[in-house]
Parts: C-alpha cells; sequence; structure tokens
C-alpha cells in the first residue's frame, strides 16, 4: 500500500486514474507520455492508478504504449470517485487535489506549471 507515501509527498504527484484502461483509445498516450516527459526532467512524480489489470498485463499495457510511469491497482469504486473521465489526471500536493482534468483535455505542461507549480 502506497496511498501515505503520495500522500505525504512533499513534492507534487500527478495521478492518470484509469477505472478501465482496456476501454480507452490509446492514441490519447502519445499526449500524456509527453507530459509525463516534462514531469520527469522538473522532479515531479507521475504514476498510474488502474482497476482493470494487475501485474503483468499492466507491464505489458506499459510497454505496448511505451508509458514512462509505473501503474499502480486502485479499487474502481475509489479511482471513479476521484474522477469521473475513465481516462483523467488528478495533480495532488500532500494529497490535496489542486486539479483534475479529463485526458482529452490535459493541457500543457508549461501551462500546468505556471498555474499549479509555482
Amino acid at each position: 500500500d502506497y496511498t501515505e507515501d503520495f500522500f505525504n509527498e512533499e513534492g507534487n504527484v500527478f495521478m492518470l486514474m484509469a477505472y478501465d484502461i482496456s476501454k480507452t483509445s490509446t492514441a490519447i498516450f502519445e499526449k500524456i507520455n509527453h507530459f509525463v516527459d516534462h514531469c520527469n526532467a522538473n522532479g515531479q512524480y507521475f504514476i498510474g492508478l488502474n482497476a482493470s489489470f494487475l501485474g503483468n498485463k499492466a507491464e505489458a499495457f506499459r510497454h505496448a504504449n511505451q508509458l514512462p510511469f509505473e501503474f499502480y491497482n486502485c479499487d474502481d469504486v475509489a479511482l471513479t470517485t476521484g474522477i469521473r473521465s475513465n481516462l483523467g489526471i488528478i495533480l495532488l500536493k500532500k494529497g490535496v487535489i489542486l486539479a483534475k482534468w479529463n485526458a482529452n483535455d490535459l493541457p500543457s505542461y508549461e501551462d500546468v506549471k505556471e498555474i499549479y507549480l509555482k
């Protein structure tokens, strides 16, 4: 259980949340990967939470889509409570939600940095 670790992280944590990732278009991952690259370059955490697969299936999906972040398993009810879209991104700081976006509406990293990462 890594919940406390991420909620108590001093820096920001971006969480991609997908209650059924098999129902999402993989085309969006190019945009997400670009965003994650900027997060990594600026020392921001980015993780994935999903309820649709575990272990080897999650790792195979991650590699097939060249995702530069780890997936953790989470209950689907918690994911749908956190964000209504099936593929959404939440920005946390010390357990407080600063922002959330549908993956299709994810702004550029530069815009997020200017508004939320001061």
